[in-house]
């Protein structure tokens, strides 16, 4: 019994068909992060602060916003030609790259006391396929800056009250950040729950449909080839 070509381009493409929605890419969680290399600076002082991605990206279009009244930006890891820093308060990046990249590098130095507050503004971050994260969840991170007066070794002798009420108020910015990113995760997992959809089942059916529609093509053919010899 010979195969036409009709049956072999067939089989092609069903394999071709279940393969194609079976590797489909959906929408995901991306975290950001944002750390410090320093918990006090004191003025003059550099501090690195370090933008950290749950997942290695190629390509991103996000905004670093900091406290320019105590803070003065020098420079970042991503290159002159990837950001703009003439906003006062916020550096606007639109970057690529051809490797994945799960960390991002930028240099301010302090000029005034107090609690410098730095945080992300996300429009996409894309992978080395193209895809966009379909959520979320960005960075945020508080500083102390001191002034370059003040011994860090020393700090409860210089003034108990005034810095034992500074970390009193970061404590309680940490913990409503913490609430904030925690609500956030979960609406996040609520849309990612109801949005993305669940390609399992699909992809089983999908598989099987393709098998039960080979097996009757190859009857009907037996049958045929069946008949024609009668």
């Amino acid at each position: 019994m010979k195969i036409n070509k009709f049956f072999i381009f067939f089989i092609v493409f069903i394999i071709f068909f279940v393969n194609f929605f079976s590797n489909i890419s959906y929408g995901y969680n991306l975290e950001l992060i944002l750390s410090s290399d320093k918990t006090n600076v004191k003025i003059g002082d550099e501090v690195n602060i370090t933008l950290s991605i749950s997942k290695g990206m190629q390509a991103a279009d996000f905004t670093i916003n900091y406290d320019s009244d105590l803070l003065e930006f020098k420079s970042a890891s991503i290159g002159n030609n990837f950001y703009n820093a003439t906003l006062p308060g916020k550096i606007i990046c639109s970057w690529f790259d051809t490797k994945d990249t799960k960390e991002f590098n930028f240099i301010f130095v302090a000029k005034n006391e107090g609690v410098a507050l730095f945080s992300t503004t996300t429009e996409n971050f894309y992978d080395g396929n193209l895809n966009a994260a379909s959520t979320y969840t960005e960075g945020k991170l508080n500083v102390q800056l001191l002034s370059s007066g003040i011994n860090t070794n020393n700090i409860k002798q210089v003034s108990d009250n005034n810095i034992t009420s500074n970390i009193e108020n970061i404590n309680l910015q940490n913990t409503q950040n913490t609430s904030d990113n925690l609500v956030n995760k979960k609406q996040n997992n609520n849309i990612t729950s109801k949005v993305l959809p669940q390609t399992g089942d699909n992809t089983i059916i999908l598989c099987l449909f393709g098998v039960i529609l080979a097996i009757i093509a190859i009857i009907a053919k037996m049958k045929f080839n069946l008949l024609k010899d009668i």
